[in-house]
């Protein structure tokens, strides 16, 4: 049996001077948890200001609540809101038993108003104007319920700390979906409670669960652990502590020394976390891998599973080439793969450089058959994941491919352009009749020459050394397919492009696929040989320009003592 230690803790969550602690010691808190900036805002189309004064009901509660061995006692009565048809049906159940609410109940509250919301969302349910009073009596309400909830978490258990910040999450995720927010209505309210004007509110509200959380961290089991997390990358959210410290750091001090107790989806959910957080942790994603290759097999991980922790990996530019071969001998043999976890496959594999045939290969009659469920995300991905493996696939790009890409043609963004315009300049390589229309070309190629050049200091001192070997050479070349060279010297009549790559281009060593791609790329259709100067090759010769000068005349293939030869 496992036993956990609880963890003492000192730290308290930073904020830029909004944040402030929870108040451990049950004493009267402050007059609002709220930062002051949001103690006057609008809701829809209430004339009135609404002054939210989320802890005006916390004092209150305090005088009222009973103790008992230290703990906060709660009636034991049915307030589960799971049996409300209506989010104001549910808050105002909650809202009128707010005295009895335990954190059960207060978590099981949020979770029915996400789902309510997601249904209200889909359509099912049908909006009803209301009131400017019925807003103001719900946004009291509200207001009341984050109150109580943010004051009760130090009596929250793991599965209550789990599901409120997973349901807040939820809730947050729908009410900002696009970017933008509603001007009115229930979701509006909801969106100047939980989010606030310039996010402080979310920032407030999550930084107080992390921070409410740690003591009890250790006691979460694998799935509660790997929920909480998941939910704050939903959210948005990575709470930093006084210390340095992140509440991303303390999980990851939990799960590694557990992850035997880990089942696949709590796995591809923890690591999918941290990578779209953006949240690096070396030491966790070498222990997964390590614990994912060490299994007899991966038959109980779904296809959202591998994918996802193909994704994970891939965001978090994280090389483990046993992970991904695990990974596509299990994807190879799946058949019920969708349209997302396709795409999640095939770029995940092509950004980290590993190309796998059998995967690309074998994904081709799936990957056709889904042509029309994909977005122009994944479409774009999935051309230049192809692009990149080299793995020609006339049965995919074909025509109909075209008239996907043509009915996508106003929605895609850049990027999914600059991906295009290499898919393109894969089929002119491969000598393939499919080509992208002129318009839409034309279109890519001039999002691909649009990127501003940004030298950076490591390029700015290769090509101070190489003018003060006497070379004469341009910077910042853009052949005519529309890529940029560094630099371009020209010797004996005879053009040489020379590439100064630093850590972006890299996986450990290895490069990745978009320097991969550009590679062959300009090799095989510009016609133009590369040398390249990785970092660490360069960081080897420090600061001494004699030996900076003799590893660029080997590497260009000068005569040290006579450069007659270059232009």
């Amino acid at each position: 049996t496992h036993v956990k230690t609880r963890r003492a803790v000192s730290t308290r969550p930073t904020g830029g001077g909004l944040m402030l602690s929870v108040v451990r010691a049950r004493a009267p808190p402050a007059a609002s948890l709220l930062p002051a900036t949001e103690s006057e805002r609008r809701i829809g189309c209430v004339d009135s200001y609404v002054v939210p004064q989320i802890n005006i009901i916390v004092q209150q509660s305090l005088q009222s609540r009973r103790f008992a061995n230290g703990g906060a006692q709660y009636a034991s009565c049915d307030l589960d809101t799971h049996n409300c048809q209506t989010i104001e049906a549910a808050v105002q159940l909650a809202y009128d038993n707010i005295d009895r609410m335990s954190p059960f109940f207060l978590s099981k509250f949020w979770a029915r108003v996400s789902e309510l919301l997601y249904r209200q969302n889909k359509g099912s349910e049908k909006r009803q104007n209301k009131s400017d009073q019925v807003h103001q009596h719900m946004f009291h309400q509200f207001d009341t319920m984050i109150s109580r909830t943010v004051e009760n978490m130090e009596d929250f258990n793991m599965m209550d700390f789990a599901q409120t910040a997973m349901s807040l999450a939820k809730i947050v995720k729908q009410i900002s979906r696009g970017g933008s927010f509603p001007q009115s209505g229930l979701e509006r309210i909801l969106q100047d409670i939980l989010i606030g004007n310039s996010m402080e509110n979310k920032q407030f509200i999550f930084n107080q669960i992390a921070w409410a959380s740690i003591p009890v961290l250790p006691d979460f089991d694998p799935r509660n652990l790997s929920n909480f997390t998941y939910a704050y990358a939903l959210a948005g959210c990575a709470p930093k502590f006084e210390d340095g410290s992140s509440l991303f750091d303390y999980v990851a001090d939990e799960a590694i020394p557990n992850l035997s107790y880990f089942n696949s989806q709590d796995l591809s959910n923890i690591v999918w976390a941290y990578a779209t957080a953006e949240h690096s942790h070396p030491r966790l994603f070498s222990k997964v891998a390590d614990h994912i290759v060490a299994l007899e097999d991966l038959d109980l991980f779904t296809p959202q599973a591998l994918s996802n922790i193909a994704w994970a990996y891939a965001t978090a530019e994280d090389s483990q080439p046993r992970l991904f071969l695990k990974l596509a001998d299990a994807a190879v043999k799946r058949k019920n793969l969708d349209s997302q976890s396709v795409a999640n496959f095939l770029w995940s594999f092509a950004a980290n450089g590993e190309i796998d045939k059998r995967l690309f290969s074998s994904f081709v009659p799936t990957t056709k058959s889904l042509i029309g469920k994909y977005d122009c995300q994944n479409l774009a991905n999935i051309s230049w994941a192809y692009a990149v493996a080299n793995n020609d696939a006339p049965s995919l790009f074909n025509d109909d491919f075209i008239h996907c890409c043509l009915k996508k043609e106003e929605d895609f963004t850049i990027e999914n352009l600059l991906q295009l315009y290499q898919w393109h300049l894969w089929q002119i390589e491969i000598k393939s009749r499919i080509r992208l229309p002129p318009s839409l070309k034309n279109k890519c190629y001039k999002a691909f020459i649009s990127l501003a050049p940004r030298p950076s200091a490591f390029q700015n001192n290769v090509i101070s050394e190489l003018t003060s070997m006497g070379l004469k050479l341009k910077e910042e070349v853009l052949t005519p397919r529309g890529y940029r060279l560094d630099a371009v010297v020209k010797m004996n009549g005879k053009i040489i492009g020379v590439e100064v790559d630093g850590p972006f281009h890299f996986l450990g060593r290895e490069l990745k696929g978009r320097t991969l791609l550009k590679r062959r790329q300009i090799a095989k259709l510009e016609k133009i040989p590369l040398v390249s100067v990785p970092y660490w090759e360069w960081n080897r010769l420090g600061k001494n320009s004699r030996k900076k000068h003799q590893y660029l005349h080997s590497l260009i293939g000068l005569d040290e003592n006579n450069t007659s030869g270059a232009e």
